[in-house]
């Protein structure tokens, strides 16, 4: 029997201020993706924050129609597009 592939996605919108560092800035895809406003892989710089999560970090910044905000989105997720991160944000809220 064959076990079924889960994926552990953590997805938070940044409410507060974050001291982050930049890594790299992905390029945004051109046609129909208006509302991608940034894509960057980013890394956390605070001591204590830095501790509990090494790792890179995928940092977004996407329009929300429905409230006429910008949210800005941190994630573990880095394989999806951006398109398919925002529209599982949207498909949350």
């Amino acid at each position: 029997m064959f076990g079924t592939a889960q994926v552990y996605f953590t997805q938070y919108a940044i409410k507060t201020s974050l001291n982050v560092k930049t890594i790299k800035e992905k390029e945004l895809p051109e046609n129909n993706y208006s509302h991608l406003f940034k894509d960057e892989v980013i890394e956390l710089t605070g001591a204590a924050s830095k501790k509990k999560y090494p790792k890179q970090l995928r940092h977004l910044a996407i329009w929300d129609e429905k409230n006429e905000q910008v949210i800005e989105l941190i994630t573990n997720h880095m394989p999806w597009s951006a398109n398919a991160i925002s529209q599982r944000y949207k498909s949350r809220s």
